[in-house]
Formats: C-alpha cells, sequence, structure tokens
C-alpha cells in the first residue's frame, strides 16, 4: 500500500485531529535522546580507537547518561518551540508543522553526532544533517506519527537507563577492579600528596618574596619544610609540565599523544610506580583540557576525577551543550569557564579518597590540580576585590577580544590582571589551608608528604613581545619558574629544619626531580627507575643543569645562569643573582662569551640526551 500523504484534512496521528503540543514535546525528548545515544558512543568509540586528542571534547563511560539526558532536554524545548509556531500557522497549515517538525529535529541531531567527534569539517556534516532532515520529513509524513514516539518512548528511555547503568558501573567496576589487584602495602609506608596549582609563578607567593600577603597558608608549609627558591618546570604549558613531574624524563620532542611512547611514559609515572608498591592512587583534577586520560596521563591512578563534576561541566561534554556555553561565554558575555571545578570540589574529591584510603588500610597518593589561579582569572567572593575593588566581570571582558587578552594593554589595564590572578591565589590558598586542616583532623598530615608545586608558570608582558599567558612564550622565568615546596617531618627535620623556620634551597631543581624524591622517601631504593636526583640529595650540591623544552626555543639554568637559545639561533643569557627580572640580555657579549658557550654545549647535550628511550624496567 502507498504510503499515506498528510493534507490539511488528514494528521500524522491518523485521527483526523492535528497534533498537540505534548506530541511535540515527545518527539523532541526522543529525538534528544536518540541522539544522546548515538553520540556518546560516538565519542566513546573515538576515545578508545581514535588518536586524536580530544583535548576539547573529552569524555568517560558516563557520558552513556549525561548525553541522552542532556539532549533530552534541549531537544524537548527545540520541539516544544516547533509546536507553538505550528500552532501560529494556522489550522489549515497546522498538518504540515508536524513533519517539519519531524525533519528539523532528525537533520539537527544527526548534525550534532557527526559534528561531536570534531574529526569532521562543516561541509562533511551538512550533507548527511541535510539526507536527515529530508528522511524526517518523509516519515513525519507517514510512519512517523505522534503515536509512534510515545508508544516507543519508554522503549528508547530503558535504553538509555540501561547505558547509564553501564556507563556509570563501568566506572565503579574499573575502579574496584584496580584495587583488588594492587600488592599488599608495607607497613609505615608515607601518604604521598602532589598539590599542582596550574599556571601559578613562583614569585607572586608570600614565602617567594612577593610584596602581597597572597599565601599564608602554603608560607606555614614551607615554614616547616623546604622551599626551593629556583625549580624550573620542565616547559611553558600544561601536558610536558604534567609528563615531566609524573616520569621524571624530558619530552624529547614528543608528547604522550605519541603512541609509541605512550607505553613507556605509563610503565615510568610514578603513579604506576606506587600502585605497584600497594598504594591507592587517585587524582582530581581542575584542568580537564590537558590534565586527561586521552593525554596519557591517568595510567596508575585507580580513580581519575575530571569530567562531570557538575552540570556546567556535563552540559558541556556533550556537542550542542558546547556550542550553548562557548555562545554564553563569547557572546552572552559569561567570563568563567563553564563548569569550571573550583578549589573546594577538589578538595571534596581529595578526602574523599582519603577516607577511602584510610578504611581500606593503604597509603594513599593524591595528586590535585587546581585551576582557579588560570585564565581567564575570576576570584570568587569573598576574594574578588580584596586587593582591587575594581576586579569586576566588566572590567575584566572589557581586558579582553573573544577569549584571548587584547595585545594593546597598558599598564593600568594590565596591573588590573595582576590584581584578578593575585586574588585568585588568595582564594586557592585558602583552600589550601582548609586542605591542610582536614588533614590534620584526620590524624593523616604529618604522615603525609606533601608537594605544593605547578606545572608552569604566567607572563604578563614582561618579555620583549609583551605577550600574556603561557601558549607560544619564550622560556623565560616568568612561565618556568614555578613554586616547590616539600613538608614531611619525618625527613624534612632530618634534613636539617629541627629549628621549624624552613630551609630554603637557592640552585636551580628541576620538576622532573619530584619521581625521585618520592622514590626515595617510601623507601625504593635500588629499584627507582628514575634518571634524576631526589630533591632532598640535591640539599648539599646543585643537581646540574636544568633543560627546559618548547616547540620554538628551549633553555637551560645552571648556577646563576639561565640560557635561553631559539631554533634560529637567537640566544638570550641572564644572570639570576645580579638580575633576577631577566631584564638585560648579556648573549653576545665579550665578557660572557665563555659563559654562553658552555651553557650552549650543555644545552645541546642535554637535549640530545632527551631524546633518548625512556627506561623501560619499572619497580616491581
Amino acid at each position: 500500500m502507498a504510503a499515506r500523504s498528510i493534507t490539511p484534512e488528514s494528521s500524522p496521528a491518523g485521527t483526523g485531529s492535528a497534533p498537540r503540543w505534548p506530541d511535540f514535546a515527545f518527539l523532541g525528548a526522543w529525538t534528544g535522546v536518540a541522539m544522546g545515544l548515538t553520540e556518546s558512543a560516538v565519542l566513546l568509540l573515538q576515545l578508545r580507537y581514535s588518536g586524536f586528542s580530544m583535548w576539547k571534547n573529552g569524555v568517560g563511560p558516563p557520558i552513556l547518561w549525561v548525553s541522552p539526558l542532556v539532549n533530552l532536554g534541549l531537544f524537548a524545548v527545540a520541539a516544544s518551540l516547533l509546536g507553538v509556531s505550528s500552532f501560529l500557522l494556522g489550522r489549515r497549515r497546522q498538518a504540515w508543522g508536524w513533519p517539519l517538525a519531524v525533519g528539523a529535529l532528525f537533520g539537527l541531531a544527526a548534525f550534532g553526532v557527526s559534528m561531536s567527534p570534531r574529526t569532521l569539517q562543516l561541509w562533511g556534516c551538512a550533507p548527511f544533517a541535510m539526507g536527515a532532515a529530508v528522511a524526517g520529513f518523509r516519515g513525519g509524513r507517514s510512519v512517523l506519527t505522534p503515536r509512534f514516539f510515545r508508544r516507543s518512548f519508554p522503549a528508547v528511555m530503558a535504553m538509555a537507563a540501561l547505558a547509564g547503568v553501564t556507563g556509570q558501573g563501568t566506572e565503579w567496576w574499573r575502579e574496584r577492579e584496580f584495587l583488588f589487584s594492587l600488592p599488599p602495602a608495607r607497613a609505615g609506608q608515607p601518604n604521598v600528596l602532589l598539590i599542582i596549582l596550574d599556571a601559578q609563578r613562583a614569585d607572586h607567593l608570600s614565602s617567594y618574596g612577593y610584596h602581597r600577603p597572597t599565601t599564608p597558608n602554603m608560607d606555614r608549609l614551607a615554614a616547616e619544610g623546604l622551599l626551593f627558591e629556583r625549580a624550573f618546570a620542565p616547559s611553558h604549558w600544561t601536558l610536558p609540565g604534567h609528563l615531566g613531574m609524573l616520569t621524571g624524563f624530558p619530552s624529547g620532542g614528543e608528547y604522550a599523544d605519541d603512541r609509541a611512547r605512550k607505553p613507556r611514559m605509563a610503565e615510568a609515572m610514578i603513579s604506576t610506580t606506587l600502585a605497584r608498591q600497594g598504594y591507592a592512587t587517585a587524582a582530581s583534577i581542575g584542568n580537564n583540557m590537558w590534565c586527561t586520560p586521552k593525554a596519557g596521563l591517568a595510567h596508575g591512578f585507580a580513580r581519575f576525577d575530571v569530567y562531570f563534576h557538575n552540570w556546567g561541566d556535563r552540559f558541556s561534554r556533550t556537542f550542542f551543550g558546547k556550542m550553548l556555553a562557548s555562545g554564553a561565554r563569547f557572546y552572552g558575555r559569561y567570563f568563567d569557564v563553564p563548569g569550571r571545578k573550583r578549589a573546594d570540589q577538589v578538595n571534596r574529591e581529595a578526602l574523599q579518597w582519603v577516607d577511602q584510603a584510610r578504611d581500606s588500610g593503604r597509603p594513599f597518593f593524591l595528586m590535585l590540580n587546581f585551576f582557579d589561579v588560570h585564565d581567564p582569572y575570576w576570584p570568587p567572593e569573598p576574594f574578588r576585590g580584596r586587593f582591587n575593588p575594581r576586579v569586576t566581570k566588566r572590567n575584566l571582558l572589557a581586558l579582553h577580544r573573544g577569549s584571548e587578552f587584547r595585545k594593546d594593554l597598558n599598564a593600568e589595564e594590565t596591573q588590573l590582571l595582576l590584581d584578578a590572578y593575585d586574588e585568585s591565589l588568595l582564594y586557592l590558598d585558602h583552600w589550601i589551608g582548609q586542605l591542610r586542616r582536614d588533614l590534620e583532623s584526620r590524624g593523616v598530615l604529618d604522615q603525609t608528604l606533601v608537594i605544593v608545586t605547578a606545572d608552569h608558570g604566567e607572563s604578563f608582558a614582561e618579555n620583549e613581545k609583551g605577550e600574556f599567558g603561557h601558549t607560544a612564550p619564550i622560556l623565560r622565568q616568568e612561565v618556568t619558574r614555578v613554586p616547590l615546596i616539600l613538608r614531611y617531618p619525618p625527613r624534612i627535620a632530618a634534613a636539617r629544619v629541627a629549628d621549624r623556620a624552613g630551609m630554603r634551597v637557592p640552585h636551580p631543581v628541576s620538576l622532573r626531580q619530584i619521581p625521585a624524591t618520592v622514590a626515595e622517601i617510601v623507601g625504593l631504593g635500588a629499584q627507582s627507575p628514575y634518571p634524576l636526583p631526589s630533591l632532598l640529595a640535591s640539599l648539599e650540591a646543585p643537581p646540574g643543569p636544568v633543560l627546559m623544552e618548547a616547540d620554538e626555543n628551549d633553555s637551560v639554568a645552571d648556577g646563576q645562569w639561565h640560557l635561553i637559545v631559539a631554533d634560529n639561533g637567537a640566544a638570550h643569557l641572564y644572570d639570576l643573582d645580579a638580575d633576577p627580572r631577566e631584564r638585560t640580555n648579556l648573549a653576545g657579549r665579550p665578557e660572557t662569551a665563555g659563559i654562553e658557550a658552555v651553557l650552549r654545549a650543555r644545552l645541546k647535550h642535554l637535549l640530545a640526551d632527551a631524546a633518548k628511550p625512556l627506561r623501560r624496567t619499572p619497580p616491581q
């Protein structure tokens, strides 16, 4: 029998009446759930099999319930609006509103599914979406009636519920399986807490000589332990910075997206090493762009909390949610990162793991990435305005063009950015202090090695190019010199800090020494796979030249000297004792020619060594 077409006198409901508003709502909800199931499957398949970094749309198994739920709401609203529009067309045209609505929603769903992996261009997705729209329109005139969507909606919801339970259950089961596979831990092993302040430069902490009281709680940690005055990050951005402090190895020009290098990186990570010693390992991550499982940072962790921590983030994990959130930020004058995980949430996740580890009788390794000081600088109340009452959304938005800083900021505008940055740090320090008090109340603080550092710093137009941020700068101190504080009374007291005034280490050290330091304190001894000396072994003598790498320049810090060499051979040489703010370039001068030649040779040697394969003999 030929398909019956709709005319003004015949409705898709087959009842002689036009579709009602609830019919459009069912249509939208059905399409949204179906689109969410398909989108989540596509994203998970890409996560599993694609080499694409997915830094813009990383996901995990909970996307199986998040995407259907978010899209149900979005499509139900869209369909309801289409239904209202259909009623406004008048009675003789209302029957055409149904197939048009089906076609529009099917086309929209197909477009969202094809665009969600971010691997196809718009011109490739548009024909697919148009084809789905045409098919939906034709189906809306025949078999895709309101009755079809009402009757099949429970089955679609049941599929979504099953997928959601599977997704959440997968996370739960993976964690339990990981913990059950751990060997017994040795008695008396210390806990390890690695605190990473994303984008925090060293010279804005009070304990590093800053003129503002930005970090009273971190200053107290420094007074009870070791403070390294010239600690350098491996690079100027997040991924190599984290890889360096987790593996102890330089990038060698390759990052975790390199498939041949990934297994070796996974074996070398301190989380993997500690898990083999029976540690309960977990991470709570604020930076969900580069500190992700897909970026290679989740190896060795039983739990890696980075996505789905609030509804803002869940909403932004879907294609249409991300588009709406981006539009709100760029066009709706919404200033903050949608769904940003704040320090209080990181603390809650961390303490939950501490309690779980205590109940299991295992020592814990916790890595916490705090994103509160990262741009856009937006300190929460009551810390906003603490240093400058002009730190308001309106004033800060005026300093940006889209999501980037304006290139023509004057001195007063730059100072406003610095004020917002410092207020964000003050907020973060408050929660670091609260975390300390919570660990102390649980009786685990003095049995925990606490390491406070950052993956990179931040530039506020100090360099000759007047650049802000850290995306593509010269490897100057403002983007590479970071805080590094260690607190662990059983060993730090043995390092001659009996006066409790703290100990300051003046010579350059690298964050790549962190894994070796942890390995020494937990007692690995000769089993440690890490190439650099421990930070504790560096107290008496400098560990040697410190390497930093970037795409267009590399640098070495050795003693009082810091040499930066661009790929074209141009150099910057600074005397850190005489010129701590690196304002006078000594490269090319006769009086420093010998020093420059020695540093160039050391840099060349370090870069050659960085290109060697990672050692593949992890401790058992």
